[in-house]
């Protein structure tokens, strides 16, 4: 049987990258990863490029933060909108999202790498891993301590299951549970 690019690709993300993922703490498979957090979406997702073939494959990373309420008020009817965000869909302006080649310096914000049948996937995957590490995760502690110092926003029900918006009132009223905490304005604590 002949191992093709999109073969090693799958290879590369399932022994190599995957593996080093879950030591940092990320859990996922395959293009989506994700890291715990109680307030916000942290993910991190592997596209690859629209001119891949059995030949060769380049592949990208993308990283987003994204408020869990925000997330749960964008109004998008339930059963359309996946439980979790993907790092790449992040398009309407709610959160933080950026290619990998954003934040390497002198890549001109482009930075993707290559996988060959027959490549030495622990040597892309070190290099891969070096730049989210060293670029990425740097800039995702960035943004989650920036959003810890601002103010939490009400995120209020307007009607409708999946029907929010923010309030605009400041949020303190504390709802845990084992994966999230959500925050409400004293009006709005009940929903």
């Amino acid at each position: 049987m002949t191992v093709t690019a999109q073969d090693e690709f799958r290879s590369l993300v399932k022994d190599h990258l995957g593996p080093r993922l879950r030591e940092l703490g990320w859990t996922g498979s395959a293009a989506a990863w994700v890291r715990p957090h109680l307030t916000h979406w942290v993910l991190l997702g592997w596209q690859k490029g629209r001119y891949s073939t059995a030949a060769s494959v380049d592949f990208t990373a993308h990283l987003a933060v994204m408020s869990k309420d925000a997330w749960d008020a964008e109004n998008i009817p339930a059963g359309r909108r996946p439980r979790t965000p993907a790092s790449g869909t992040l398009g309407w302006g709610v959160g933080w999202q950026a290619s990998i080649g954003m934040l390497v310096p002198g890549t001109a914000g482009d930075r993707s790498w290559y996988v060959r049948p027959g490549d030495e996937l622990a040597a892309i995957a070190g290099e891969v891993m070096r730049d989210v590490v060293t670029y990425g995760l740097p800039a995702v502690e960035r943004e989650l301590a920036a959003a810890a110092e601002r103010p939490p926003v009400c995120w209020a029900n307007v009607g409708g299951r999946n029907w929010f918006e923010a309030c605009g009132r400041p949020a303190h009223v504390e709802h845990r549970s084992a994966d999230r905490r959500r925050l409400r304005c004293p009006e709005h604590a009940s929903t």
